[in-house]
């Protein structure tokens, strides 16, 4: 299944939330500017929180880039029906 924009941040939204980075930086790292703040001149201008965010970004980054972990084998059962048990 292909990646979209919206399935990223998605995925990045629930990682930082599970890992509980402030939400105001999620914010502003997603270009929605400082919340409550609705000039969007302030989405796009220098904060002084670029390096905090710098350095969760690269352990998002550490996230993605690791492979995808095998499943985990549970205890097998297997199935045999009552007719075949009689037989």
């Amino acid at each position: 299944m292909p990646a979209t924009p919206h399935g990223f941040r998605s995925s990045l939204k629930d990682w930082w939330r599970a890992n509980r980075f402030p939400m105001d930086l999620y914010e502003i790292q997603v270009d929605h500017g400082t919340p409550g703040n609705k000039n969007s001149e302030n989405s796009y201008g220098h904060d002084p929180q670029t390096e905090q965010r710098r350095g969760i970004m690269q352990l998002w980054d550490d996230h993605c880039a690791k492979p995808t972990p095998a499943p985990k084998a549970d205890k097998v059962i297997t199935h045999i029906s009552s007719k075949r048990r009689s037989a």
